[in-house]
């Protein structure tokens, strides 16, 4: 039973990091600003969009709001003009990923990131900007997507209140009128002004822009009266909503490594990742503390999380979990289980060994993880602490020998459109 709950706890966790929009678990994330000003993020997703983003453009006008649009990048390289209104009219455009494609949540790493660069080299080229926000398709943050962002320096946004209008979703007034209603200073409000993968002739689209023209100056008027300012979201969140090149991260490991062999590009993302040998050992020792939990089969998501969290170097950290393999585990295992029964019984195991005789199997395994649980903060963090320093030397002796230069590697934004070739 013990071991049932301990599943189920942690597939409640990583499903509640996945899935919830604004759940920081595997990659910080922003959804609304400083509680004490006057001023609430006003967000568009899923346009460029022909069919609804000039009406939308036309009554921020008319309202003289600033607003911000997470743009996709096909969408964008379909339709610059837009684009190109968006930010001559004041509005911030921020990235939406290339494909928008709900599938990229089980994409692998570079994959996921070249969709994320793609977009991010259209906008940059109709803005002269690189976006800073990006917000995931359906606000689903897998572990791929949240290693990208972190490895690209994007900061993930989410929201606080939606009128929940994307794609085949009707666009109801009540809803928009809801969002001014329940908004407070310093949220984000989620509306859509494409309609991703819907054909011209739906209803829905007709609908939308017909909710639109009524309920976009109805919201900016209800958000006034109670004191409330639309604007954009940078100008809410209090940070700048563009990167500056000196922020990118290396991309070793996202979108190729050249022509470095297997043993050479690792050694180079594990030492030259802008990381000391200090940081690197700490890392390490992170991955080994995971990686003696009894969180069977989740060590190396736990070990992502953290590292993108705490901003670690995530191969360390996920050759720090791997002292749970086969050989080292059971000796973890059972070190984390002796100090456990040691603080709950004032024994080590074994002292008595009738009274294993006498026990069930079941019992004997319910013993056995509740020692485990009790001994890993302590047995676990000595191990960390004896691989941090074990490992040091080493990663200061790789440090030294890794070789002095990358491979540069292309701009985000610079030459052609990387959209208009085929992926």
């Amino acid at each position: 039973m013990t071991v049932i709950l301990v599943f189920a706890l942690a597939f409640l966790l990583l499903a509640w990091g996945v899935l919830w929009h604004n759940s920081s678990l595997f990659v910080p994330t922003l959804s609304h600003g400083p509680r004490g000003q006057r001023r609430v993020a006003l967000t568009f997703d899923d346009g460029p969009d022909p069919r609804l983003t000039p009406l939308v453009l036309d009554l921020l006008a008319r309202e003289g709001v600033k607003a911000t649009f997470f743009c996709a990048g096909e969408s964008a390289r379909r339709h610059p003009e837009l684009v190109r209104r968006m930010h001559r009219e004041g509005h911030l455009v921020a990235n939406h990923s290339y494909d928008h494609d709900w599938r990229m949540n089980f994409w692998n790493p570079r994959r996921v990131a070249r969709s994320v660069l793609r977009g991010e080299a259209v906008l940059r080229r109709l803005t002269g900007q690189a976006p800073r926000f990006y917000r995931t398709p359906v606000g689903v943050k897998s572990p791929p997507q949240a290693l990208v962002g972190w490895r690209l320096g994007l900061t993930f946004v989410g929201w606080q209140h939606s009128a929940r209008d994307g794609g085949r979703f009707r666009l109801k007034p009540e809803r928009v009128r809801r969002l001014g209603e329940r908004a407070q200073g310093g949220d984000t409000l989620l509306l859509h002004d494409g309609k991703w993968g819907v054909p011209d002739h739906a209803p829905v689209v007709r609908q939308a822009a017909e909710v639109y023209a009524q309920a976009l100056p109805a919201l900016i008027a209800t958000l006034r009266r109670r004191g409330l300012e639309p604007a954009r979201l940078d100008h809410v969140l209090g940070v700048d909503g563009a990167l500056a090149p000196a922020e990118r991260r290396a991309r070793h490991g996202l979108v190729g490594t050249g022509r470095l062999g297997p043993s050479r590009g690792l050694l180079e993302r594990l030492v030259r990742e802008h990381m000391t040998p200090t940081q690197l050992a700490v890392a390490t020792g992170v991955g080994v503390f995971v990686g003696s939990t009894p969180l069977f089969g989740l060590h190396a998501l736990l070990g992502l999380a953290l590292s993108v969290r705490l901003r670690l170097n995530k191969l360390a950290v996920f050759l720090g979990t791997n002292v749970s393999n086969p050989v080292s585990g059971p000796v973890v295992a059972f070190a984390n289980i002796q100090v456990g029964c040691r603080l709950l019984t004032g024994r080590w195991l074994g002292e008595t060994p009738e009274q294993w005789q006498e026990a069930s199997l079941a019992s004997l395994g319910n013993d056995a993880l509740l020692y485990w649980l009790v001994g890993f903060p302590i047995a676990s963090s000595l191990l960390a602490l004896a691989a941090a320093v074990l490992s040091y030397p080493l990663f200061r002796l790789l440090s030294a020998r890794a070789p002095a230069t990358n491979a540069p590697l292309p701009s985000a934004g610079g030459g052609a459109d990387p959209g208009d070739r085929s992926s």
